[in-house]
């Protein structure tokens, strides 16, 4: 089975990767740790554009380089738990990315964290779980992390979408 993972610094990705390193393994299982770089418009407005220029090289370097050890340590955990992983890096949409990515290498499963977006945070800035289980087309597993009432542990529950 091929298993995509995507990864952000977020909690909701490090729960997801604790589920996939759980997960049943019987031999050949491959799994592929994703991070999708956005590109800098997405970030900069109009007005920082001249002060930001030179900047940028440097910037695009460094995002590069930290998404390479975030996806590679990822990658390092789940050969720990005896599965065959590497980590990708790669640029753009992270939506479309990752639905790309997956249909490219033929991935059956895609495991992704939810950050639980709702209201008016949902529409403005889009839910990346919500994109994948709509436009993939394999299967998907979205992992929610909620917080349990009176305390401070995390609890998590999976949802698997064939």
């Amino acid at each position: 089975m091929r298993i995509l993972l995507p990864i952000d610094q977020s909690k909701f990705s490090q729960v997801a990767l604790r589920t996939v390193a759980s997960l049943i393994r019987p031999k050949g299982n491959q799994v592929r740790v994703l991070h999708v770089i956005e590109h800098p418009s997405a970030y900069f407005s109009a007005a920082m554009f001249p002060r930001v220029v030179k900047h940028t090289a440097d910037m695009e370097r460094d995002r590069m380089a930290e998404a390479h050890v975030m996806v590679n340590r990822a990658a390092g955990k789940l050969r720990g738990a005896r599965l065959k992983a590497i980590g990708i890096v790669e640029k753009g949409n992270a939506k479309s990315a990752i639905i790309d990515y997956a249909r490219r290498w033929g991935a059956d499963l895609i495991v992704v964290g939810s950050h639980g977006l709702k209201g008016l945070r949902r529409v403005l800035m889009g839910s990346v779980s919500a994109a994948v289980i709509r436009d993939a087309n394999c299967s998907v597993q979205v992992v929610r992390v909620r917080k349990i009432k009176n305390r401070a542990k995390w609890k998590t529950r999976s949802r698997r979408r064939k």
